[in-house]
């Protein structure tokens, strides 16, 4: 019988339809006056604007084990390589539009339509945050071969990477990339220890409850989410911020305001009707 495949989706992420969890990570967390609607995207994303030379971004897909064991996920890791000074973006940029990944899959073979993403950068622009990937980052997704895989096969994976590419100055040009994952397949496999260890540490990143904190999300012209300490709570958790996965609420810089220990969080609601964020509050320490 196959060992259980490791899993990219941790249990924490079922939380995620709750609103909001206290992540205590490093922050990339700054501020600045700035104002704009998450609607607002660059002409960069739109159709008819000029290509990406290739050489802004480098992507490629990395398996989490050494072969295909018929009907096992597997962890596959996007690895995006920015050049110095330029990024790409977030589930909800902000402002921009996020990579995406399409496969060409062999028939029976299932991929996760969906990323595991890191904590990105929060970066005010004059045209609102922006949330962005810098450096190397790794988006890691779920393939799954069929069941009645034949030990001995090599297999290719074929998919294309897309994403908006953009610099320190706001040159914007949207990028892509064809990538591939060749891979024989066996009846057991062994974790690729670079990889799985770059998946623990997006996992590591993922938001979680606290039950050291009450969060309360209260409605009206301003939004406001409200982290009451409880017993066990850092008496200074540093930076705040808030990601909303959905983009419910604009770009705006957020106000935080500290009295007694109690945090409070007020955004701008969008215009859209998007109900309420879905997202996590992540502080710095």
């Amino acid at each position: 019988m196959n060992s259980p495949a490791p899993s990219v989706f941790p249990p924490i992420m079922t939380l995620l339809p709750r609103l909001f969890s206290l992540l205590a990570l490093a922050s990339a967390w700054t501020a600045s006056p700035v104002s704009a609607q998450f609607e607002d995207f660059t002409d960069a994303a739109k159709p008819g604007a000029p290509a990406a030379a290739g050489v802004e971004v480098k992507a490629s897909l990395e398996a989490g084990e050494s072969a295909w064991v018929p009907g096992r996920p597997m962890p596959v890791g996007l690895k995006l390589t920015h050049a110095d000074h330029w990024h790409t973006y977030w589930l909800n940029p902000g402002l921009g539009t996020p990579t995406t990944l399409k496969w060409e899959l062999p028939e029976g073979w299932q991929a996760s339509n969906s990323f595991l993403w890191p904590v990105p950068k929060v970066k005010p622009t004059e045209v609102g945050n922006q949330h962005l990937y810098e450096g190397t980052q790794w988006l890691f997704t779920t393939v799954t071969p069929p069941a009645d895989l034949k030990p001995g096969e090599t297999i290719t994976l074929k998919a294309s990477a897309k994403w908006l590419v953009c610099d320190e100055g706001s040159r914007c040009m949207p990028g892509s990339q064809k990538v591939e994952l060749s891979l024989t397949s066996a009846t057991e496999a062994t974790p690729v220890a670079g990889v799985m260890a770059e998946l623990e540490k997006v996992k590591a990143q993922q938001p979680r409850t606290s039950p050291a904190w009450e969060v309360k999300l209260e409605k009206g012209e301003a939004w406001t989410v409200t982290l009451t300490p409880k017993e066990g709570a850092n008496p200074d958790p540093g930076e705040v911020y808030f990601f909303d996965e959905k983009a419910s609420i604009t770009n705006d810089p957020q106000k935080v305001v500290r009295e007694g220990g109690v945090i409070r969080i007020t955004a701008t609601p969008g215009t859209g009707k998007k109900g309420d964020p879905m997202g996590f509050v992540h502080a710095s320490r």
